[in-house]
């Protein structure tokens, strides 16, 4: 790091916080900033608000629901399996496999839609009973969805060449569970 560089940074930060002389003066043990509470480099302003979330409590907005997570999972899918098959260029031979696995593909996002579904489309608190069973049928059902995938993966992977193998297992698919 070069002299100028340094420099700025300290010219900037002196600029921004000042240089803390004021802090020596305040009594006691520990330096207070001239307002308690506000930042140290924003003397002056009023604290801000505070959030009012949902029903005027004092809460966090809620994020997605468990429905449009699962939903925005499958489209995300879909998205990979497009980007996937861009990126190995298939040969006009290679396309009757692919064409196979993405029947496949299409059948698993048609059910794991369906799922989708079935999931509250509210952010609602869960039980750990309810966490379980439902841990429980997701697992199942991607047992029974690897089950349909795999024969027509393991195809159209052996149909590819070297390079294109080397191109699938490089690129990470998203989210699975």
């Amino acid at each position: 790091m070069n002299w100028k560089y340094t420099a700025s940074i300290v010219v900037a930060a002196t600029a921004l916080f000042g240089t803390g002389a004021g802090l020596a003066q305040q009594p006691g043990p520990y330096p207070m900033p001239p307002m308690a509470g506000l930042p140290f480099f924003a003397p002056g302003l009023p604290p801000p608000p505070p959030f009012a979330g949902p029903g005027g409590g004092n809460a966090l907005p809620a994020g997605p629901s468990p429905k449009e997570v699962c939903m925005n999972t499958v489209a995300l899918r879909a998205g990979f399996l497009g980007y996937l098959k861009a990126k190995l260029d298939l040969a006009p031979q290679q396309l009757a496999a692919w064409q196979e696995a993405e029947a496949v593909f299409n059948d698993v996002a048609k059910s794991e839609r369906e799922g989708c579904s079935r999931l509250p489309a509210e952010v609602a608190q869960a039980s750990v009973l309810g966490a379980i069973t439902f841990a429980e049928e997701h697992t199942a059902s991607h047992q029974q969805q690897l089950q349909k995938m795999g024969p027509a993966i393991r195809k159209l992977y052996e149909s590819l060449s070297a390079s294109q193998r080397k191109v699938m297992d490089s690129i990470p698919p998203p989210m699975m569970f």
